[in-house]
């Protein structure tokens, strides 16, 4: 409906009162309606144009649709304000729930409309927006692309300004009514109902007409100033299918004696309800009925309420509140059945038609000529009385003051129920009778003699202004009855952008002016003190200016801004949300090329240019929020803080705006809450402690606040069943932070260590050309024989790596193909099975591994096949280990609030396949303590001793005596929304096996694992060429399973000097080549290799900068002992050749292995070239992976010593030639204590009978070497 169709409607309609007698009430009630609301369908008479002649000289008045207004008694006086601001809240509270799915439309296409057009330097928007860039490429898809445009923008404009807008501004429209100034809405005609089965039959009905007269008799009485000619018509009900209605001859004999009183033109019989069985008929749709009763109609007058409250304190037991029917889509079910009654069930066609046709003639033939003769004796009696200058000159002559006393045509309202008001002018005035005649104008489309009759009241009332200030109130009335009649015809003036300087001009200005005449009644009854009705014309002003195209919201601004500053509404605190909410819409889209809620949308171009004020936008929502919260408005409020918090988001994605994220998650939150939404409640605040909010962050408060947050969520969780909390909110678990420590490599602290000073990328180099030399020899010894056996492919990263040796104990299942096929490695960012840092699910970012049919997948076996060249593979988070082998989950909490913390009994949380229905908890148990803002990395390990399948799904542990979970599959339900992962978390507090979040772990049989250091270790510092004598001990750590063919590989190009005492000169000069510790390791078993050190300074050696300092050593074995026929080496049988010298292991070692001989024949395949290989046939079983184990160790090597030598000629025959060798300390003094010198000088005489020569100084040492080898040579 058009703004011009409703202001036809709301003020060209007259009233008429509606008086129902109970039994017409109860024939009606069959339907599961009202009489009232069986009429208000024929309401308007459209069957035609009215004619109508007001005055003799007049020209034809042509009326299109004349209508009225059915009402009941009680509704027709005015309404108090609670009753306006209950019906309003009623209104938002039915539209809450569309409204909150529309606000969400419009989150999406503020979104869409800010992310495409943040700037890159301040976030902040251009002006004007421009959602999308228009087409250049051809003449055709332009028009395509502009044409049409996408949902944000149209979007933007409907629900920026939603359809309950318009709604409340028509209700309080007309809920604001019948005051003794605003005469529209008083009543012209009654009509009077009863029913054939009424008590006494047509005395009865007599009798019911009579004390429905009564009541409006009271009616007319407390309205001073309503036109005591009141049209009556008598309409006589007949139900024709109730048991207890009378025959339809009967009912005929009832209208003609009821027409004999009243008249025949007056009187009409209706008959309704023909249908039988309506359960066995289609029955006609109660829409048409529901949608010409708004409720809004049925809102009682505040007089009415007082009387029935009143007459409810007078009886025992009371009543209940005046309240009336509200039309809906059915009227309860069936008895003894479940079906609906349908409403208007028992309506047939032919009823609907007969009410039309009565109605019909009702509102042409008997009202309409009753408006017309009305309006006529109305005009003569006022051309008579008004005061013209004839009359004054006539009144001048006479020697009177006055044409008329002015004092008879006003009376005070008496003192009673709606005392203290303003004075009332009587119906007979000569000022209220030009009012009805503008209203009866308005009521025949008569639109010039509406406007005629305004003004001439508002001359007429100007005239007595200073004697009476009340006529500034009917003055104001009659300036917005002349806007309804300029609107209806087309000539309504634009409004201003300063309405508050409106009307204050003279008199003669105010009456002929052009401007707005809303405007100047706008202000007429802001002067008159008449506020309710101030705040309806601003209304009316801002619809007006909203709907025109394109609409002028800078005069909607300047209207709500205006009667925002009026401070009409300051105690409002509904409406006054309602006008933020209003300027809210306004500030989201100001330059819209038409209005929101057409019937036909239009289409807006892609590239609109959108002006838009965000943060005018949010501050008028958060504004709304606060005063619809003050006045119990819950839904609103919600509606407003979502809207605020969700544009934060967009704008703010980092939530750096503390304290204005706090305030909206608790307000959020508390409104929750409130509307017993307990879990969002508790999520919102969940969010806010997670995010580290300024509450809960400041010393000050953060423990009292902490600590009631807590309180209520054990309460809450409590009244839910829940003795576990399912998602711990504190300590903050840092998602991004997670990843599994596999530790393939069975690496120490200080393998890592080292390879983090060195640079990864560096030794992961070193460590892939060691792993290749290995591999080779490896193979061809040890694999080629075995064949079960095979190498793994490297574990370390890519040429781009960043990170490398150090976290291959933090790595997942890495991949490779078979036979040196290309095999692929994962950056150390995908180490971390993580998410973002707003929630989302713990996924694998890893590629997943791409699996040959009969390949087992697992740590060791990495050999996959199949992968096409170019395609993606995925990693799957699945862990194959062995019986107590390291699994360590790795995290990082995080302290948000600002008080200290203790989360005890912190443990994983596991199924086992096998008993999916059991859920387990690590026998490992950590309590981590946190101060304020700490964060701290912990590390779990997974500690079963069963073979089985198991899946870790989680955390576990408690605080301030509360326990709960934190399960890796829970998710935000709503991407971006934190507090949508608390609320998934408690609304599946199960556990999901099967979900792709967990940690899904094999456990197989023990295997053996060796490891490797240096006792003792090496230190931090040595100097260049010094001597340092350590032991490598070898361990198989397994307490189960032996290891075999253990061997050692060195770094072919280290600098440094390392000699193992166990093998020979040669052995030990042959870098490249790897050393057999053992053939055969014993679980538990522990081997010792003496190692001499000589660290080397190559400072001029710029190739090898970064690897001098650094001791590699790469550990290969089979972790498990060769079968029976495996044992014999390749080539024979037995080996006659192999000793195993039993060789006394270190204390605390098993003797039962014999130490690897130098002779044996293992040795001899490794370092004898030629020697041949027979494969044996491979042993039925999975395949076996090579494990290995790293050793890198770092110091720190200075420079000590500098020489140079001399060549002395002989003193004497007696003696040779000799060479002196100056030595110097040079070593920095700072770091260690300078060496002192114990050589002294030697020359050598000719006889060989060395000469010692005391050395000047303790730091300066000479020595003479002879140049002949003849004599012996000293040593330093």
């Amino acid at each position: 409906m058009s703004l011009e169709e409703w202001v036809e409607q709301r003020y060209a309609r007259p009233v008429v009162v509606v008086e129902g007698s109970p039994a017409a009430d109860a024939i009606c009630a069959r339907n599961g309606m009202d009489l009232i609301h069986l009429l208000r369908l024929h309401s308007v008479y459209r069957g035609g144009p009215l004619s109508a002649r007001v005055r003799d000289r007049s020209d034809t008045v042509v009326c299109n649709q004349f209508g009225v207004r059915l009402m009941r008694t009680e509704c027709v006086r005015n309404v108090a304000l609670s009753q306006v601001t209950r019906h309003t809240r009623r209104l938002l509270r039915n539209a809450a729930a569309i409204d909150l799915a529309y606000g969400e439309q419009l989150d999406a296409a503020l979104a869409e409309i800010v992310e495409k057009n943040r700037s890159r330097h301040n976030g902040s928007l251009p002006r004007p927006v421009r959602p999308t860039q228009p087409s250049t490429t051809s003449s055709s898809s332009a028009s395509s692309t502009i044409i049409g445009g996408p949902a944000a923008v149209p979007t933007l404009l409907e629900r920026a300004c939603p359809t309950w807008h318009r709604s409340f501004i028509r209700d309080f429209h007309s809920l604001v009514r019948c005051s003794s100034f605003d005469t529209i809405d008083y009543p012209i005609g009654v009509l009077f109902a009863a029913s054939t089965t009424e008590a006494g039959g047509v005395e009865g009905i007599f009798q019911v007409f009579r004390a429905q007269a009564r009541r409006i008799q009271e009616l007319c009485a407390s309205l001073p100033g309503m036109d005591t000619e009141l049209h009556q018509y008598y309409l006589i009900l007949h139900d024709n299918t109730s048991p207890l209605s009378p025959s339809l001859s009967t009912a005929r004999q009832v209208l003609t004696a009821v027409q004999q009183f009243y008249g025949v033109n007056y009187c009409a019989l209706v008959k309704v309800n023909s249908v039988v069985d309506p359960r066995t008929v289609k029955n006609l749709d109660p829409s048409m009925w529901i949608e010409a009763s708004p409720a809004v109609m049925d809102v009682p007058s505040a007089q009415a309420l007082h009387q029935a409250a009143a007459a409810a304190s007078s009886l025992p037991s009371g009543s209940p509140t005046l309240s009336f029917r509200t039309l809906h889509g059915t009227c309860g079910t069936w008895p003894n059945s479940n079906t609906a009654i349908i409403t208007g069930c028992y309506m047939s066609p032919e009823d609907v038609t007969e009410v039309h046709n009565v109605m019909a003639y009702y509102l042409s033939q008997s009202l309409f000529r009753f408006v017309e003769r009305r309006l006529s004796m109305l005009d003569v009696s006022v051309q008579d009385r008004r005061t013209t200058t004839l009359g004054k000159m006539a009144a001048w002559f006479k020697g009177k003051d006055e044409v008329r006393p002015r004092t008879a045509d006003v009376v005070n309202k008496p003192n009673g129920f709606d005392s203290p008001a303003l004075p009332k002018y009587v119906a007979h005035s000569l000022e209220m009778q030009m009012r009805h005649c503008g209203d009866l104008s308005l009521a025949l489309h008569d639109l010039k003699g509406a406007v005629s009759y305004y003004r001439m009241c508002i001359e007429e009332l100007l005239e007595t202004l200073t004697l009476r200030p009340y006529n500034r109130a009917l003055i104001a009335a009659c300036q917005e009855g002349i806007g309804v009649a300029q609107l209806l015809q087309g000539k309504l003036a634009t409004q201003s952008l300063t309405p508050w300087y409106t009307g204050v001009t003279s008199a003669t200005q105010r009456v002929s002016s052009q401007t707005n005449r809303w405007e100047v009644a706008w202000n007429d009854y802001l002067a008159a003190g008449t506020q309710t009705y101030a705040t309806r014309i601003a209304f009316l002003l801002y619809e007006s200016s909203r709907v025109r195209t394109p609409p002028m919201l800078d005069r909607c601004h300047a209207i709500l801004m205006h009667l925002q500053r009026s401070g009409i509404l300051r105690r409002q605190n509904l409406l006054s949300g309602v006008v933020n909410d209003m300027m809210a819409g306004i500030a989201a889209f100001t330059n819209p090329p038409f209005s929101a809620g057409l019937a036909v949308t239009l289409s807006i171009p892609r590239d609109y240019p959108v002006y838009m004020s965000l943060r005018q936008f949010a501050q008028r929502l958060q504004q709304a929020g606060a005063l619809y919260r003050a006045d119990n408005s819950i839904e609103q409020a919600l509606r407003c803080y979502l809207r605020v918090l969700e544009l934060l988001r967009v704008i703010d994605p980092q939530e750096t705006w503390k304290t204005l994220t706090e305030h909206l998650y608790l307000t959020v939150g508390q409104l929750y809450t409130q509307l017993g939404q307990d879990v969002r409640g508790i999520a919102l605040r969940s969010a806010a402690i997670a995010q580290g909010t300024p509450l809960y962050r400041n010393p000050a408060t953060a423990q009292q606040a902490f600590e009631d947050f807590w309180a209520q969520q054990k309460r809450v969780l409590s009244s839910m069943g829940y003795a576990l909390c399912p998602h711990m909110p504190m300590p903050r678990i840092l998602r991004d932070s997670f990843h599994v420590d596999r530790n393939y490599y069975s690496t120490d602290a200080l393998t890592d260590d080292a390879a983090h000073k060195m640079s990864e990328t560096t030794a992961e180099t070193e460590w892939r050309s060691m792993e290749k030399h290995l591999k080779k020899s490896y193979t061809e010894t040890v694999l080629r024989a075995h064949p079960r056996y095979r190498f793994p492919a490297f574990q370390g990263g890519s040429k781009d790596r960043s990170h490398g040796a150090a976290h291959r104990r933090q790595s997942q299942s890495g991949q490779s193909t078979h036979d040196g096929c290309r095999h692929t490695t994962y950056n150390s960012h995908q180490r971390n099975a993580a998410v973002r840092a707003h929630g989302g699910a713990l996924s694998p970012p890893l590629p997943a591994v791409s699996r040959e049919a009969g390949a087992h997948q697992d740590d060791d076996v990495l050999a996959v096949a199949g992968t096409t060249s170019g395609s993606t593979a995925q990693l799957s988070r699945h862990y194959t280990i062995a019986k107590a082998e390291p699994l360590v989950l790795n995290f990082v909490m995080e302290n948000t609030v600002g008080c200290s913390i203790e989360a005890t009994e912190l443990t994983l949380l596991y199924l086992d396949y096998a008993s999916p229905e059991q859920l387990w908890k690590s026998s490992m148990t950590q309590a981590v303590r946190l101060e304020a803002g700490a964060r701290q990395r912990v590390s779990l390990p997974f500690d079963l001793v069963s073979e089985g399948e198991y899946a870790i799904i989680g955390l576990s542990w408690s605080l301030l005596g509360q326990e709960g979970y934190y399960y890796f599959a829970t998710r935000e339900s709503r991407p971006g929304c934190p507090e949508s992962l608390y609320e998934y978390a408690i609304e599946h507090p199960m556990p999901s096996l099967d979900a792709p979040e967990n940690i899904q772990v094999s456990v197989t049989s023990s295997k053996a694992c060796v490891t490797a250091t240096f006792r003792p270790p090496l230190p931090e510092h040595l100097y260049d060429g010094e001597y340092f004598h350590t032991n490598l001990i070898v361990q198989n750590t397994s307490a189960q399973q032996d290891a075999a063919h253990v061997v050692l590989q060195r770094s072919p190009v280290a600098s440094h000097l390392m000699y193992i005492e166990e093998f020979g000169r040669l052995q030990n000069l042959k870098r490249e080549a790897p050393l057999v510790l053992a053939e055969h390791l014993k679980a538990q078993e522990t081997r010792t290799f003496a190692v001499t050190i000589r660290p080397q300074h190559r400072r001029g050696d710029t190739a090898r900068q970064n690897t001098p300092n650094y001791f590699f050593l790469l550990l290969a074995y089979l972790p498990e002992p060769l079968s029976v026929p495996e044992m014999s080496l390749p080539g024979s049988a037995s080996v006659p050749g192999v000793e195993t010298p039993s060789i006394t292991p270190p204390t605390g070692s098993l003797s039962s292995t014999a130490m690897l001989s130098p002779t044996s024949p293992l040795h001899r395949q490794f370092h004898t070239p030629t020697a041949p290989v027979v494969a044996l046939s491979a042993a039925s079983g999975p395949t076996i992976m090579v494990r290995l184990h790293r050793l890198l160790r770092r110091c720190e090597v200075q420079p000590v010593v500098a020489m140079h030598s001399t060549v002395l000629p002989p003193a004497n025959a007696s003696l040779q030639t000799a060479v002196v060798l100056t030595v110097k300390n040079i070593s920095p003094t700072a770091e260690r204590t300078p060496i002192s010198a114990t050589l002294v000088t030697a020359i050598i005489s000719k006889g060989g009978e060395p000469t010692s020569i005391t050395p000047t100084s303790a730091t300066d040492v000479v020595q003479a070497v002879p140049v002949s080898s003849s004599g012996p040579v000293s040593r330093l």
